[in-house]
């Protein structure tokens, strides 16, 4: 069934018959006939579309056209140094076949799946990237014993092969983390206090990558670092 086209009129088959049958006429007589007219004889046989006319003569739009979409990525947003990471992504190529998958990280490729190639898999040197091939696919990419200077953005380029090599890339990040090892340690002047005094406190934290983040707390409840406070406490960090 044919959908409706906005500010266009419905085709009906007849209108069909009619404008392949004058390029078909033309292609008899070797007069010419430019690519989208070509392209649309392509299209119909194959099936992948449905078509609705503009009131412009001669003029087609496709709709509903069966290719590559909903491209999506899955990284872990953080891992510790030494993991093995998966990262995936997801794609429906419908009615296209898969050309070509590239892994980025930053602007520099990494990893390629290539469908008509054998092997399938290429892996290009990149410092700190240690991807396991018997476990990357046209899905998957698998890298191994990931440490901090592995943090950052990566891409997945999804490409369809002929005729229409349409390509689309998604990205995200991801974060190699070095959590501090022991607790944090607090410090006070003293350790008793009149009702008034003000209390002057010191948090400091194992080295971490990235720096945690301090927060204060008295009796449970939250407290803004660096202010001096109603309640007569104030502090450093």
């Amino acid at each position: 069934m044919l959908s409706d086209v906005p500010t266009a009129r419905r085709v009906v088959p007849r209108d069909l018959e009619v404008y392949i049958g004058k390029i078909n006429l033309r292609l008899a007589r070797r007069r010419k006939t430019n690519l989208f007219e070509l392209l649309i004889l392509k299209m119909l046989k194959s099936g992948k579309t449905q078509f609705g006319l503009f009131p412009r003569r001669h003029h087609l739009i496709y709709q509903g056209v069966r290719g590559l979409r909903d491209v999506s990525i899955k990284i872990p947003l953080a891992v510790a140094p030494g993991s093995t990471v998966t990262m995936t992504c997801q794609y429906d190529l419908e009615a296209d076949l898969l050309y070509t998958v590239k892994w980025y990280k930053g602007r520099k490729e990494f990893f390629r799946y290539v469908l008509k190639e054998l092997p399938h898999t290429k892996v290009f040197p990149l410092p700190g990237v240690n991807v396991d091939t018997a476990l990357s696919d046209s899905h998957h990419v698998v890298l191994h014993d990931v440490q901090s200077d592995l943090t950052g953005k990566y891409r997945c380029e999804v490409s369809a092969d002929a005729p229409s090599f349409h390509t689309e890339m998604v990205s995200s990040y991801m974060h190699v983390v070095n959590l501090p090892e022991g607790d944090p340690e607090i410090r006070v002047e003293k350790m008793k206090y009149a009702v008034g005094d003000v209390v002057r406190g010191n948090c400091t934290s194992p080295p971490g990558n990235p720096p945690a983040n301090v927060t204060w707390s008295v009796n449970g409840l939250p407290e803004r670092p660096d202010e001096e406070l109603s309640s007569g406490f104030s502090w450093w960090q």
